[in-house]
């Protein structure tokens, strides 16, 4: 529920740079901030609703 599902563990969804910046600007439209993030693996979670 914390985060998007795209493998079976549900650690997160593996993303191009330009994608997180265009999904953190749909987040902060909704209220929903981006709070975890690992650069390493291109993995974040929602934390916060």
């Amino acid at each position: 529920k914390n985060s998007f599902c795209k493998e079976r563990k549900c650690k997160g969804v593996r993303l191009i740079s330009r994608e997180i910046e265009e999904i953190r600007n749909l987040l902060k439209e909704n209220g929903i901030f981006l709070r975890k993030f690992e650069y390493k693996n291109k993995k974040f979670s929602i934390l916060d609703r």
